[in-house]
């Protein structure tokens, strides 16, 4: 089953799915990557939630219930991450739904209960975003479905709850009002996002449970 399509910039196809990552080379044949317990070399679950390829030809893979990996497409080299108890700087919880790369080379992971995570490529840390029920502006749900970063650099964060805009400068979240002129047209404020996708025309594109 298949539960996530990438297109990379080599135009490479990638296919997540229950059973390990798929890559559809242009020019090579298909090449599979899956877990192999026994091999410390393999990714580090089956199920891939999110695919992402960053500038320095590195791909990241979100995964359910495994944390996430990153795979260094030059050397083949496969690195995961992983929740460490009692450790800040790690991930918040190893069910990743989505995993996100903005122009500033941060690396975003949205998880089922552990809130947004950020995680910074060079200086590898951690930097954890969670609901708190006494601050209006924290995320509004632990559970984060999905992440898109606008061409007019909003930062969109979906969660079970709705959809939020994330200002990174000032570290908090406000709810996403669509701007329409019919308000039976209007998405109600709570609702489930979970794809989020703009168009070559600025339009955003909202897919919901």
């Amino acid at each position: 089953r298949i539960r996530w399509i990438y297109e990379d910039r080599q135009d490479n196809i990638w296919f997540g799915t229950e059973d390990g990552l798929a890559k559809l080379p242009i020019t090579k044949p298909f090449y599979q990557y899956r877990h192999l317990p026994l091999r410390a070399t393999s990714i580090s679950g089956r199920v891939v939630s999110g695919i992402f390829e960053d500038s320095n030809e590195v791909v990241w893979v979100g995964l359910n219930g495994d944390g996430f990996n990153r795979i260094e497409l030059r050397s083949n080299t496969i690195t995961s991450f992983k929740n460490e108890g009692g450790n800040k700087n790690s991930l918040s919880n190893n069910t990743v739904n989505t995993i996100y790369g903005d122009h500033e080379g941060k690396l975003w992971i949205g998880t089922t209960s552990g809130g947004l995570n950020r995680y910074h490529p060079k200086t590898h840390t951690f930097k954890h975003y969670l609901h708190d029920q006494r601050d209006s502006t924290s995320l509004r749900s632990n559970w984060v479905q999905q992440i898109l970063e606008t061409h007019d650099g909003k930062f969109l964060v979906a969660t079970n709850d709705g959809l939020q805009i994330f200002d990174r400068r000032r570290e908090t979240f406000q709810l996403f009002v669509p701007d329409v002129t019919d308000d039976s047209e209007s998405l109600p404020l709570t609702f489930s996002p979970n794809a989020l996708y703009e168009d070559r025309a600025g339009n955003l594109w909202i897919g919901t449970w």
